[in-house]
């Protein structure tokens, strides 16, 4: 009763914050983000880091950013070209694990990166290079 009652505030909250903002997450998302703490969007101060992902390629990338300390994660697409910042908490290593979605012959590119996130700083991370 106690996760339901829980889980219906997380989405009261999620709704709230999706009318009175211009942010576009659904109600989900934004669930997810505060169960990992890894949010979209460039709010960095000093409590937290920013993680700044860019996709070079052309084609689209799925995204998993993992808080090694938790093994809490998260999934976003990024489009090709797209960059997107992600503020998460800090002193915390991250696994970004990035997997190409379309446009490849016989297997996606894959591939994976460590980041060390200390606090009030921005980390930029290009792939699939």
């Amino acid at each position: 009763m106690k996760k339901i009652i829980t889980a219906m505030l997380v989405m009261a909250m999620g709704v709230a914050a999706a009318t009175f903002t211009s942010c576009t997450k659904d109600v989900d998302e934004i669930a997810a983000d505060i169960d990992t703490g890894i949010s979209s969007g460039d709010h960095g101060n000093s409590r937290n880091g920013v993680l700044k992902l860019t996709c070079t390629s052309n084609n689209p990338y799925t995204v998993t950013i993992t808080n090694t300390s938790t093994n809490d994660s998260r999934d976003y697409v990024l489009q090709g070209k797209e960059t997107r910042s992600f503020t998460v908490a800090c002193d915390v290593n991250y696994d970004i694990y990035y997997s190409q979605n379309s446009g490849y012959l016989l297997y996606p590119t894959t591939g994976t990166k460590h980041q060390y996130v200390s606090c009030g700083s921005t980390y930029s991370i290009s792939f699939p290079n």
